[in-house]
């Protein structure tokens, strides 16, 4: 999967801040904050919550390896820090309510190298925002085992804007029943998230296993979802988005049960680049990766959809959000409805340079009446149900064409082309010339594969 740079996200404000997130330690810290020691031989406090009592605003806390059972709430701008190596500073919520509370804070926070487990709460178990006009930060943090009966597992947060770079989000989850939201984190009313170099794994909720989001901006960057759970949006839910970016993110085996085996999105202008979906479902309903709901101009690029499944859209579902899909690759995805590669309902998106191949149970592409997608320069190959059902078939038109894409090596897993295929930018169709390859991916075969973080490595470093 080819990497974006983090500079390149739309919004300029989230360029800003991950420029003064990203990086910072206990050493660039104002040279006038007071520094509080917390637990071990010669601290000055021997619990942090006794530690943040004598903190002031400005302060940072340096707190020593050893489990910590907090339950602590505080206004003020703080720099939290975990002094050890990963996993050796713990707070743990034993189950008696929210692990940490930030409310009315004017300033910054920074909380880093913590591992948070077991708050019980009806919102964000784990942390709770809610009013804080400076930015709140976590670096490198994991949290576990955070329960909510309402809204956010791990962490719940309003009218603030958090960054969350290198955090691990492992078995959290709401158990409120219909219409509780974000099994790890819930951003609501107002609040602003960034998520870089995450990971999230074996969470569950109803609306957004991992993430809900309703707040307008919402980025994601090179981040991993495993196994996440929901009714809606297996991984994340993500509601009135303006401008969303999700970018060199790899989900896979989540499951939703209605909407958006991985993601349910909704809002304007949103854009899913440069992933990875792998092997996610929506076996009772619609979009076995993604379901695109209310809004208008998302666009879908340069991704890989392989192994999705769902009623309808096996990979791909777009009501009216969805606008443009291109350049992506479509492989070995089912569905039992319509669509097993990508449903439009009542969408009329433009479906250019993708690769349509081996698609099963029924044709690649479907639809619903009034949709009425165009497509040019797509490879439809292999597809056992057809290329296309209440459609007009569009192969022979505008570049529309159907030959072996020639993966270097589909059953491994690897959709780069060989440089004979006609999907490379030399040998395309002369409607396509000056289009680039089709697909999510060009000739590649033989170069060395950049391997991703593995679970495995990531637990390695907490232990």
């Amino acid at each position: 999967m080819t990497t974006q740079n983090l500079d390149q996200l739309p919004n300029p404000r989230w360029r800003l801040l991950l420029g003064l997130t990203v990086g910072l330690s206990l050493a660039a810290l104002p040279a006038t904050a007071a520094t509080i020691t917390v637990g071990g031989s010669g601290a000055a406090a021997p619990t942090l919550s006794v530690g943040i009592s004598m903190a002031a605003d400005g302060d940072s806390v340096l707190v020593h390896p050893g489990t910590y059972y907090e339950i602590i709430n505080t206004t003020k701008s703080l720099f939290l820090i975990a002094d050890g190596t990963a996993g050796s500073v713990v707070l743990d919520g034993n189950s008696f309510g929210t692990v940490l509370k930030f409310t009315g804070v004017t300033g910054d926070i920074w909380i880093e190298g913590f591992q948070i487990n077991n708050g019980l709460a009806s919102r964000g178990a784990g942390v709770q925002f809610d009013n804080v006009s400076g930015i709140a930060t976590f670096q490198t943090c994991w949290f576990s085992g955070n329960i909510a009966s309402e809204s956010g597992g791990a962490i719940d947060c309003t009218q603030s804007d958090l960054t969350f770079n290198d955090c691990v989000f492992e078995s959290n989850w709401t158990d409120g029943g219909a219409g509780d939201k974000g099994g790890a984190v819930a951003v609501r009313d107002g609040a602003t998230a960034l998520f870089a170099r995450c990971w999230f794994r074996d969470n569950q909720s109803t609306l957004g296993g991992a993430i809900y989001a309703s707040a307008p901006v919402t980025q994601v960057q090179e981040c991993n979802f495993v196994n996440n759970d929901a009714v809606r949006g297996g991984s994340l839910y993500a509601i009135n988005q303006v401008g969303c970016v999700i970018a060199d993110t790899v989900f896979e085996l989540s499951d939703g049960d209605e909407y958006g085996g991985a993601l349910f999105l909704g809002g304007s202008g949103i854009e899913v680049m440069s992933c990875t979906f792998e092997a996610n479902s929506c076996s009772g309903g619609t979009g076995g990766a993604i379901y695109f709901g209310s809004g208008s101009g998302a666009t879908v690029s340069g991704s890989v959809f392989y192994g999705n499944s769902a009623t309808n859209g096996g990979a791909l579902a777009g009501a009216p959000a969805l606008g443009h899909v291109h350049h992506n690759t479509f492989y070995d995805n089912s569905a039992t409805g319509e669509g097993a590669h990508l449903y439009c309902n009542k969408s009329s998106p433009t479906i250019e340079q993708n690769i349509f191949s081996d698609a099963s149970g029924t044709a690649a592409v479907g639809a619903a009446a009034p949709a009425a997608p165009t497509f040019s320069c797509n490879d439809f190959w292999n597809n056992g149900a057809g290329d296309v059902s209440d459609l007009d078939d569009p192969m022979g038109l505008d570049g529309n064409f159907s030959e072996d894409p020639l993966f270097c090596d589909a059953p491994d897993e690897e959709f780069t082309i060989d440089a004979a295929s006609s999907c490379n930018l030399d040998n395309t169709p002369s409607e396509c010339s000056g289009e680039g390859h089709i697909g999510a991916f060009g000739p590649l075969c033989g170069a060395s594969r950049v391997e991703n973080s593995t679970w495995g490595g990531i637990k390695a470093r907490w232990q």
